[in-house]
């Protein structure tokens, strides 16, 4: 059975440590890029709120979330 979990790490764009999926102990981003090669997605980042700066843009993180 897989394991699906959130650690914090830094990441290729990002250095300091934030929330990443990683996925038996790989991050979301390594998986996709081995799959995606050409798609450009190592380095995604899952949205993290405390990075926005709008009201509306947080309200809108939060209500796709719930």
């Amino acid at each position: 059975m897989n394991q699906i979990n959130v650690r914090m790490m830094a990441s290729k764009y990002v250095e300091s440590d934030h929330p990443t999926i990683v996925i038996d102990g790989i991050p979301l981003d390594v998986l996709l890029d081995d799959l995606y090669p050409d798609e450009s997605l190592l380095g995604l980042v899952p949205v993290n709120t405390e990075w926005l700066n709008m009201d509306s843009e947080i309200s809108l993180v939060h209500n796709r979330f719930y």
